[in-house]
């Protein structure tokens, strides 16, 4: 199967995972430098300085501060009115590889975020077939392409381990790390990037928010620095909490088409627990995070 990467990477790969310039400003709060020119990706050796994490707030102190409706009222309770706190969070939304072939998905997007082939599209990354404990992805010159037929990589993937090597270093040219730092053969970064400057967030998936007149308030890059998990401030109709997929259809297109059919997730408010996964051929699927 034959994919392509347009000229310029979507807004959230150039601004958070590649910090491009204009993208990020240094601040007392340590929301990043912008130190690279908007088309120029990190180099494979010098993957950019991490986002720092968000601090982790406080305890909530969970004795009452008084009656409300002949209740008592918690002052976690107090930023939800009547409706009360979101579920808590189990897990973090990492990554949503294929489940038709995860293998496949994992290596894709290590050769489009590394930029491996300076011709993507001529790059035909096969289905995965087993390889002891992994899985094998061939990597072949498509067939409208000079050299059609040619092996130019073999992955051998663990998407249980998080784990990419080659089969032949003598033969492959070298792994670059991902966008967090990470070498392909060892662990993820230790910390996930995040930006909360949207003033400074430009780029088509920015444009296709506003025009969405959905309002982020922070990116997060989870999946070795891949995949976008956007705070939004909340939902408005027809975007709404548990909204069925065909009224979501319109937000699953404009954010497909601005992040180079990348795929995402969105969280709003204060509610972490609830997650609309937006998967690309653009789709959705709510997650509850418990």
């Amino acid at each position: 199967m034959s994919w392509a990467a347009r000229p310029a990477l979507a807004g959230f790969l150039s601004c958070v995972l590649s910090f491009a310039a204009g993208c990020s400003r240094p601040s007392s709060a340590g929301s990043g430098d912008a130190s690279a020119a908007a088309s120029r990706p990190p180099p494979a050796s010098s993957p950019g300085r991490p986002l720092p994490v968000a601090a982790t707030a406080p305890p909530l102190d969970p004795r009452p501060i008084g009656p409300r409706n002949g209740a008592a009222r918690s002052p976690y309770l107090a930023p939800f009115g009547d409706a009360g706190p979101p579920p808590p969070v189990l897990r973090q939304p990492d990554w949503d590889l294929s489940v038709d072939d995860p293998a496949r998905d994992y290596a894709r997007r290590y050769v489009f975020f590394t930029r491996r082939y300076p011709d993507p599209e001529c790059a035909d990354l096969g289905p995965s077939a087993a390889a002891g404990s992994q899985r094998q992805v061939t990597v072949t010159t498509s067939a409208s392409c000079p050299g059609a037929g040619a092996v130019r990589d073999v992955f051998l993937v663990d998407t249980a381990g998080d784990h990419l090597t080659v089969d032949d270093k003598n033969k492959r040219n070298p792994l670059a790390r991902w966008p967090d730092g990470s070498d392909p053969e060892g662990p993820p970064g230790p910390t996930v990037r995040e930006t909360t400057d949207m003033q400074h967030w430009k780029g088509p998936l920015q444009a296709a928010f506003a025009r969405l007149l959905l309002v982020p308030m922070r990116v997060q890059a989870y999946g070795r620095g891949t995949y976008p998990v956007v705070s939004l401030a909340g939902w408005h109709a027809p975007y709404l909490l548990n909204a069925p997929p065909e009224a979501l259809q319109p937000l699953a297109d404009a954010l497909c088409a601005a992040n180079d059919n990348m795929p995402m997730a969105l969280v709003a408010g204060f509610d972490r627990a609830h997650v609309l996964r937006v998967r690309c051929p653009a789709s959705t699927t709510w997650e509850l995070f418990q």
